[in-house]
């Protein structure tokens, strides 16, 4: 499959929904000829994957292959995170037994594997206590009461439209060469047999440094035992070595019984985080790993304001992490590319975090870090950051009687629900139109009809508040966040845009040629200083900052501005730029003062990724005004 072509997969499998040929072929710089031509050919791969109507364009269907030894297409769950939001779904929505035999038809893998993915849904529904995963002769079922398999639903939703940063099923999900879900299945199991125990919280960066061991070990590549190194405790040595035994014995390798150190000392490092090591030899010299995560820390706190030290498992987790950096420098050992473009794509203010703090870092230990040791970095800073920033709140009229004993539980159970993305700013019996344009009010929250528009976002719910309330809340409160950020940036980037610095139908065969196109111009205006354009490049050099979707976000390591600016250029074409084909390019020239922007530059830019429909009309903007107003109507006021 060529790469534009899974693009087409990519978007297609995105949208879930119709994309007209004209659209795609806008959306990826090419012509209408050449998107039917790619999906003839893709058609010609998955037969039936692709739906094609006169009118309505192509979609992809879910259901596309009779035959399960046919490779499935990409719009179908691939990873086990995919399997289990898709499985966890259907037992929900689905009251009737659920047989092995048709989900392998479905999904397009073993029974041996669903069997390992229902067990993982099991561990998920045991959260809530009176949810039960059963399965008999018929298949498998999920038991409970209504209310039980609502919240969990709406749960699942929240995490699929919000995500949280890491967690186990993404680990889980990550390697290729192997089954990660086999190996995190027999460790837990011997961790479980010998009562060993582990901060859950710990688990999926602990899976996440032994997978990385045993995709080391598959490729060969062995550290060996060091005379100077302290001895492992009992425990941890007999553990370490029958998990390496049971690896080989299903790899059929034969693994040194020196790994075991490696492993060991994982285990010893997670179970007791308040025993790590303060300090390693690096290049014949001592290294206080302490005095470099504070330094670290205050890094990265000067570049976002948010106090990383303050959250004790990211010191411990990146004060281990900084351990085993040390030992892959020293014995030069290579890491696989795990999952570098779902990082860069879902999280790129974090990533992007990540090549800085890494810049920072490689500056500190003399060495230029990989932009796979970037994506790993990226992981710890970005499970800290997300509980650390400020989260934005709605802000909400609720509408119901202020004296009504049966209403008042509900609108208790509501606050409870949604206290951490809702202000409730006041209640009313009544409000007009009038009374809220005096108000920062962004939506309404009503437990009664309404005879009238109010002129914003408006939820009518019911006076129990249900379920499908829950669900419809979670759904507006998404669709006004998403909203706010775009209103949001294009009032901050019209301070930034100027109409001399948008190129339409720019001429350009390289990325090198487009960005010293640009860079010149704004040096020239006095925006930038000389050392701007270099340090763009050696941004690029680190790691390609395109797009699934033909767009292209570069930037310099370092502020290298007197002004902030932006530079877009709309080229006549496509170019090969780092992975994709480029035609949007997003220069981006700010102060360090400016950060605040980026934060929101960027959180727009990962919804943007995620609703491909929504580059077409920037892609078509053809001056700075279209651009701005393309931002806003990416996303469209939520219906009132």
């Amino acid at each position: 499959m060529q790469t534009r072509q899974e693009q087409l997969m990519v978007i297609l499998a995105q949208s879930q929904g119709w994309l007209k040929g004209r659209d795609l072929a806008a959306l990826l710089g090419v012509s209408d000829r050449t998107i039917r031509s790619d999906m003839n050919k893709l058609k010609q791969d998955y037969p039936g994957a692709i739906q094609t109507h006169h009118h309505k364009g192509y979609r992809l269907v879910s259901q596309a292959l009779e035959d399960p030894n046919q490779p499935s297409p990409l719009g179908l769950p691939q990873t086990q995170e995919e399997r289990l939001h898709y499985l966890l779904k259907l037992l929900l929505a689905d009251s009737q037994p659920q047989t092995l035999k048709e989900l392998s038809q479905d999904l397009y893998v073993s029974p041996q594997t669903l069997t390992m993915d229902l067990h993982q849904v099991g561990q998920l529904v045991g959260a809530y206590p009176d949810l039960d995963l059963q399965h008999d002769a018929k298949g498998w079922q999920l038991k409970g009461p209504e209310f039980q398999k609502r919240r969990l639903y709406r749960e699942l939703l929240t995490s699929e439209l919000q995500g949280d940063f890491l967690n186990l099923d993404k680990v889980l999900a990550i390697y290729e060469e192997f089954d990660m879900v086999w190996v995190a299945h027999y460790f837990q199991g011997l961790l479980k047999q010998a009562d060993y125990q582990l901060r859950p919280a710990s688990l999926p960066i602990l899976l996440l440094h032994v997978g990385i061991a045993v995709q080391r070990m598959l490729a060969g590549q062995f550290l060996y035992h060091r005379q100077d190194l302290p001895p492992l405790a009992a425990k941890e040595e007999a553990l370490a070595r029958k998990f390496l035994q049971g690896v080989g014995k299903q790899y059929k390798c034969r693994i040194p019984a020196a790994e075991a150190y490696s492993i060991g000392r994982l285990l010893e490092a997670y179970q007791a985080m308040h025993e790590l090591a303060s300090q390693v030899i690096y290049q014949g010299h001592p290294l206080d790993l302490t005095r470099l995560v504070q330094d670290l820390g205050q890094h990265l706190q000067d570049l976002v304001g948010l106090d990383f030290l303050s959250d004790a498992d990211f010191k411990d987790r990146f004060h281990l992490h900084l351990q085993g950096l040390i030992e892959r420098l020293h014995y030069q050992v290579e890491l696989p590319n795990l999952f570098l473009q779902d990082m860069k794509r879902q999280y790129p203010l974090v990533f992007d975090l990540a090549v800085t703090v890494s810049t920072w870092l490689g500056a500190r230990l003399g060495v230029v870090l990989s932009e796979t040791e970037i994506g790993l970095i990226a992981v710890h800073i970005g499970s800290s950051y997300s509980r650390l920033e400020r989260p934005w709140k709605a802000r909400a009229i609720l509408l119901a009687p202020q004296h009504y004993p049966l209403m008042q539980s509900s609108i208790d159970r509501l606050k409870a629900s949604f206290g951490h993305r809702l202000e409730i700013l006041a209640q009313y019996d009544y409000v007009s139109e009038a009374q809220l344009l005096h108000q920062p009010v962004d939506l309404v929250i009503s437990f009664m009809p309404l005879a009238q528009s109010l002129g914003l976002p408006t939820l009518q719910v019911s006076t129990f508040f249900n379920e499908e309330d829950e669900l419809a809340l979670v759904s507006l409160l998404n669709q006004v966040e998403q909203r706010q950020t775009a209103i949001q940036l294009a009032l901050q980037l019209g301070d930034f845009l100027e109409s001399r610095f948008f190129y339409q139908d720019l001429q350009a065969s390289s990325p090198e040629q487009v960005l010293t196109l640009m860079a010149q111009d704004l040096a020239q205006a006095g925006y930038v200083t000389a050392d701007f354009l270099p340090s763009v490049l050696e941004r690029e050099a680190l790691s390609s900052t395109d797009f699934d979707y033909a767009l292209a976000i570069p930037h310099p390591l370092q502020a290298h501005s007197h002004q902030s600016v932006l530079a877009i250029a709309n080229l006549a074409s496509p170019i090969e730029w780092g992975r994709y084909p480029v035609k949007l390019v997003i220069l981006l020239a700010l102060k360090d003062s400016d950060w605040a922007f980026t934060q929101v530059f960027f959180k727009w830019l990962g919804q943007c990724l995620a609703h491909p429909r929504q580059l077409k009309s920037l892609l078509a903007a053809s001056s700075r005004d279209d651009f701005l107003a393309a931002i806003v109507g990416e996303f469209p006021h939520p219906s009132r």
